[in-house]
């Protein structure tokens, strides 16, 4: 929820202005459902949406399939790498790029650099088949990005208000949603001020005074507990029992 740098913000959102930008953090497995998303690049590109996606994986083999698929739809790859947590690293990194279909990004992506992504991109493919946290698509939804998650019990999440969930495997799914976001601006304002609000929902202090005090209350726990426990455990009343 800390605020963007705005100098970095603004030259994002310059950089991918008249590109339709997706954004996927997640290892190279299978389960993260990849090819989906390089398959939905592709029909973009074939609809002449001029997709820019910028994929950040892990070490694993999966990467070679993925690369792959993408250079048999015809995509234009670019792989780049940056040295330093700094956002304007990364913009710097990728400018030169700016004209390929998919740009790999090889170096880490520091906190910040990862959450200017999110913003600035249309959308974040948090699209995985298996997916027992949502972390990256509530870390979307906290910085005001418009997460695709998967349908696999994010329960934070609302179809169409917060968060796009898609149904099925289906890359059309993608291009569906983006479409609409894409051509409806007030659409995806909507989508990107409710995720904001949802996300607050799930901060660490409001889920220990929605799931966590309420236990310890009634346990009359004895325990050392965090300085922000005890702080909130201080301004409630004890429950009569």
């Amino acid at each position: 929820f800390a605020p963007l740098d705005p100098k970095c913000k603004e030259q994002l959102i310059s950089l991918f202005s008249d590109r339709a930008a997706l954004i996927k953090v997640a290892r190279w497995d299978p389960d993260k459902r990849w090819n989906m998303a390089v398959d939905a690049v592709a029909e973009l590109k074939r609809l002449g949406l001029r997709p820019l996606f910028l994929a950040r994986g892990g070490i694993e083999d999966h990467k070679q399939e993925v690369t792959t698929r993408a250079a048999q739809h015809g995509l234009k790859i670019a792989h780049v790498k940056w040295n330093g947590p700094e956002t304007q690293a990364l913009i710097q990194a990728i400018r030169p790029s700016i004209e390929a279909d998919v740009i790999i990004l090889e170096s880490y992506l520091s906190e910040p650099q990862r959450r200017a992504l999110f913003y600035a991109g249309d959308a974040v493919l948090a699209n995985s088949g298996i997916e027992p946290f949502g972390l990256v698509g509530l870390e979307t939804m906290a910085v005001g990005g418009i997460a695709f998650i998967g349908s696999t019990g994010e329960d934070y999440a609302t179809n169409g208000y917060d968060t796009i969930s898609l149904q099925t495997n289906d890359p059309r799914e993608i291009v569906h949603h983006l479409k609409l976001i894409k051509s409806s601006p007030g659409y995806g304002k909507k989508l990107r001020l409710n995720a904001r609000n949802s996300a607050k929902r799930y901060t660490w202090e409001a889920i220990i005074d929605r799931l966590l005090l309420p236990y310890l209350i009634e346990m009359n726990v004895d325990v050392p507990l965090s300085e922000l426990v005890e702080s909130k455990l201080k301004q409630l009343p004890r429950p009569l029992l």
